[in-house]
């Protein structure tokens, strides 16, 4: 095997780590917007009526978004 093509392959394994620690940034980001789009119909539902029922509801049926949004700020510190 030749010096140039064991370059490439090295090149190619370093631009695949790269590319995937590059998209571990955006992660967090991903999650917030999709338990916020979970939670586009109660939002809009609390910002019309609020009750508290309402609210309880929403922690209730959709506790993953709820856990993402509030513990939001410690994953961005993790990573």
């Amino acid at each position: 095997m030749s010096q140039q093509r064991k370059l490439m392959i090295l090149m190619r394994k370093i631009y695949k780590q790269i590319d995937f620690y590059y998209l571990l940034e955006y992660i967090p980001l991903i999650l917030l917007f999709l338990a916020i789009y979970d939670l586009r119909i109660e939002i809009k539902i609390l910002l019309d009526h609020f009750t508290f029922i309402s609210l309880l509801y929403a922690i209730k049926n959709h506790p993953l978004a709820i856990f993402i949004i509030v513990f939001y700020p410690f994953i961005l510190k993790k990573i």
